[in-house]
């Protein structure tokens, strides 16, 4: 290995280390609480050698973000390479969303913080910011690719659009799981107290993939 490479890698393994030690601090203390100071006394670097990899907090919370995408993109993809129907690779993909999340909850914490942060124009052209939305970008087309193959064997009904069915399902699942979080944090809501959570996820994608069997309402009318 020649002097360049050997240069690369470990820089690499540092801004890994960097980020491993952020994940130990925003995970206990919180991205808002927790500072860059803490996190370069864990890494045992100073904060200046931080900033040499990451321009702020948080561009290395994206960075933490970046490794949750990653995990649920290869979830997504293995679900895509299956051998099965495209409504059945839809309902995988819908679990495998949903476990992700409880899995994960800190990744799937720092997913959501980077979709509702408002960027600024130093952030947003980031290689990192660029990756995260590169990431997430892949797997809805991974999730219409699925419905693709659902429309062309027959368990989704064709009049279906991909894209816009694909935005619906991410944007609901979210949701769901938001749900399911409100009451972990201790928000009291009577109703929430007579579901049993633990079968809304699963009953929500069942109630979806009936859905997509048949026509739009409105086609239906029309026909």
């Amino acid at each position: 290995m020649g002097i360049a490479e050997r240069k690369e890698r470990e820089k690499e393994q540092r801004r890994s280390a960097i980020i491993d030690a952020a994940e130990t601090v925003f995970f206990t203390k919180g991205v808002e609480i927790a500072t860059m100071d803490e996190i370069a006394e864990k890494a045992e670097l100073s904060k200046g050698t931080l900033y040499l990899y990451f321009k702020s907090k948080t561009e290395l919370y994206m960075a933490i973000c970046q490794r949750g995408l990653h995990i649920l993109h290869e979830a997504f993809s293995a679900i895509n390479d299956l051998p099965l129907n495209g409504q059945e690779k839809l309902r995988r993909i819908g679990h495998a969303y949903f476990d992700f999340s409880q899995r994960h909850p800190e990744y799937f914490k720092a997913s959501f913080h980077f979709e509702m942060h408002e960027m600024d124009i130093e952030t947003m052209d980031s290689e990192v910011a660029l990756s995260c939305e590169s990431q997430g970008s892949k797997l809805l087309e991974c999730t219409v690719s699925v419905i693709e193959d659902g429309i062309r064997d027959g368990s989704i009904h064709p009049s279906q659009d991909p894209k816009e069915l694909a935005v619906m399902l991410w944007s609901s699942m979210r949701g769901v799981i938001q749900i399911l979080n409100m009451k972990s944090k201790g928000h009291q809501i009577s109703i929430l107290s007579d579901i049993n959570l633990e079968d809304l996820a699963p009953h929500f994608i069942n109630l979806i993939l009936e859905g997509v069997r048949h026509a739009p309402a409105e086609l239906a009318k029309k026909v």
